[in-house]
């Protein structure tokens, strides 16, 4: 009973941090109903550019997390302004293979750009295991699920708290509505892409000191579908629900089926939880049914 406590709890500490990527593609979404599938790599990119700053330049953790985050709102604005602005009122499968043509421009990049620069971002103190109720926890990963238990909560506080985030859950209603109250649609998009780099950065530096840079940010994205599927596109609960769920089943089927099956199982839990989503509930536990006409 204690390991499959132990179980639960490791993969819900994981599934926070799931969360926190996942948002990355939820804010977007959420705001302009364009479906970035290069979520994985600004995830990636933002944890690569911390370590620039950190391994290259010196700035120390803190400072190389402002570096990248100056650097991801650099990015967000330049593919906003060259790109997305043009996009208005094209079909959504053109934005669908821009983002992926953007995720294989980034990952190229990235190749050639932090080539021999170390990965790995690990945190500047040195902790011993911390045993909680009789289970022996990793202190990095639960430093790391609180840090981005807060990056969640101030997201949610954003959309739902201010102006800003009225603007863009209005322009997220009625594209067309929100023109005519006076919004600006192309500014305050910017704006979500802007925020979409500053998640990105806080996910890419968190998973990266949880994995040991071992597990690539391009990568772990690939979790970001189940996780939207399962809770909903455009719901942050649901995406917290979602990570909770891949986590938890991810780390209940390496501890328990792993060592049956072989191991690899617990990658293909979070594809068989994806289909019995779509088949069950296509649009998520927390998402908006499409409405139809009768």
């Amino acid at each position: 009973m204690a390991f499959f406590v132990w179980l639960v709890v490791y993969g819900a500490l994981a599934g926070v941090i799931y969360a926190l990527i996942a948002l990355a593609f939820v804010v977007v979404y959420k705001s302009s109903r364009a479906i970035n599938f290069a979520a994985g790599e600004w995830v990636s990119f933002g944890a690569l550019l911390t370590a620039s700053g950190l391994h290259v330049l010196a700035l120390g953790l803190a400072g190389a997390i402002l570096f990248a985050g100056v650097g991801m709102v650099a990015l967000a604005w330049v593919f906003g302004w060259l790109v997305l602005r043009r996009m208005e009122g094209r079909p959504l499968m053109a934005i669908i293979m821009l983002t992926l043509g953007l995720g294989a421009l980034m990952r190229g990049a990235g190749a050639i750009v932090f080539k021999g620069i170390p990965s790995a971002i690990v945190l500047p103190i040195d902790l011993d295991y911390v045993e909680i109720l009789g289970l022996p926890l990793p202190p990095e990963r639960l430093l790391c699920a609180a840090v981005a238990g807060l990056c969640i909560a101030a997201v949610h506080f954003f959309y739902q708290r201010t102006r800003t985030g009225l603007a863009l859950r209005a322009i997220a209603a009625n594209h067309v509505a929100a023109l005519g109250a006076g919004i600006d649609v192309n500014r305050h998009l910017a704006i979500t892409w802007a925020l979409a780099g500053l998640v990105s950065v806080a996910a890419g530096v968190l998973w990266n000191m949880v994995s040991g840079g071992g597990f690539g940010g391009a990568l772990v994205g690939l979790k970001i579908f189940p996780i939207v599927v399962i809770g909903g596109l455009n719901s942050i609960p649901g995406c917290i629900v979602g990570a909770m769920v891949i986590g938890v089943a991810e780390s209940l089927a390496s501890g328990y089926l792993d060592a049956v099956v072989g191991s690899g199982v617990s990658v293909v839990v979070s594809s068989l939880l994806l289909l019995g989503m779509l088949w069950l509930r296509p649009h998520g536990l927390f998402g908006e049914r499409p409405a139809t006409r009768v």
